[in-house]
């Protein structure tokens, strides 16, 4: 049972010290979720959203994502056309951390928003592009994360790897996937600042416009692909998203881009099995399996999109399935859902053994109608 709004009011004063809250009102209905989460107005009318880890893992993203806030200056965060969270105090909630952010309007991205809407695709491409824009010192001076173009494909071959250990791997995903590593032009890109958990619930939109991205705990330096990945579950716009992205970043963007970026949403399928031998649970294996069947036959019929580049082919652009169910709460750290076939987890920059995959549709929180974000 999740923590009443009255409740996390009052240990949320432990965060602020010297303000007091004149309103609270829940940002995540009861039991939902990897976070109790509440918006506040304090006596100067400030409006703050303070949020409680339900979770080891959640608690880890959020450490991870106060480390990365950090490296964010305010000099970063002035090249960026969004507002990125702001931390204004933390307090201990039992054995974990609690923060408090700055609010930042706007509601979560949806996918009905984006249909018909040139300009909001235009503006999350653009969010896209201006994220792998920020300079990769604000990964090294603060020692996060940085992956090789060689590191990220060793990486991928390790989760192809374990995922055919398991007996479970399509001969014909197999193929495909060896294939794509074997492709030496799909490896020549240059590792980019990347955010590395995007999905639509990462997005606060108000207007057709970006108002803030969220999930920052996978920031790193890395494949910028991984930051497409997610479009490819949106019907139909993902490929005007990817557009607007290539254009914002005219000459920086490698050809085999939106190959990779599709690579890495089929190896979640994989990510979601070995996820499943991971934790021991036999439904998740299945449903993995059965998502890898499906790919399979796509590939057999000939309806999957080349992976591998060939000479005289015009850039792939990124297929769109089904539409996948729509995020709540724009916060990608919560426990992954079971994924249908065209709603898989999100990938990560690399592929380690054992590692927890997120998902583009996490456990909802469910939202304030105005706002929907830290």
């Amino acid at each position: 049972m999740g923590r009443s709004p009255l409740t996390l009011a009052a240990f949320a004063t432990n965060a602020l010290e010297g303000s007091e809250f004149t309103s609270v009102r829940p940002l995540t209905s009861e039991g939902s979720g990897d976070f109790d989460s509440v918006i506040l107005t304090t006596d100067t009318d400030q409006t703050l959203v303070f949020r409680v880890p339900r979770t080891p893992e959640a608690a880890r993203k959020a450490d991870d994502e106060a480390t990365v806030l950090s490296a964010l200056s305010a000099g970063v965060r002035a090249r960026l056309p969004f507002e990125v969270p702001t931390l204004v105090g933390h307090t201990e909630v039992g054995n974990t951390t609690a923060r408090l952010y700055e609010y930042i309007p706007g509601s979560t991205l949806r996918s009905r928003a984006l249909k018909g809407s040139g300009q909001l695709c235009s503006a999350v491409g653009g969010a896209i592009a201006a994220i792998h824009s920020i300079p990769s010192s604000v990964v090294t001076d603060f020692d996060l994360p940085a992956r090789s173009a060689i590191e990220v494909a060793a990486g991928i071959a390790t989760t192809v790897d374990r995922a055919r250990g398991t007996g479970r791997l399509p001969d014909p995903v197999a193929r495909r996937w060896d294939a794509a590593l074997a492709a030496d032009p799909l490896w020549e890109f240059t590792p980019t600042v990347v955010h590395g958990d995007l999905s639509e619930a990462s997005f606060s939109v108000a207007d057709a416009e970006v108002t803030g991205v969220f999930g920052w705990s996978a920031f790193g330096l890395g494949d910028p692909a991984v930051d497409l990945a997610w479009v490819i579950d949106l019907p139909a716009i993902g490929f005007d998203i990817s557009e607007a992205y290539l254009i914002a970043r005219r000459d920086e963007a490698d050809a085999c881009i939106r190959q990779r970026a599709l690579l890495h949403r089929e190896l979640d399928l994989a990510r979601w099995l070995l996820y499943g031998v991971d934790t021991g649970d036999a439904s998740t294996v299945d449903d993995g399996a059965r998502m890898l069947r499906a790919l399979a036959a796509d590939i057999e019929r000939g309806a999957a999109a080349p992976l591998v580049p060939s000479e005289t082919q015009e850039p792939t652009p990124l297929q769109e399935p089904a539409a996948a169910a729509e995020p709540g709460y724009p916060d990608p750290n919560d426990v992954p859902d079971t994924p249908s076939v065209t709603e898989e987890p999100n990938p990560d920059l690399s592929a380690e053994p054992g590692a927890q995959p997120s998902t583009a549709s996490p456990a909802p929180e469910e939202a304030a109608d105005e706002n929907t974000s830290v």
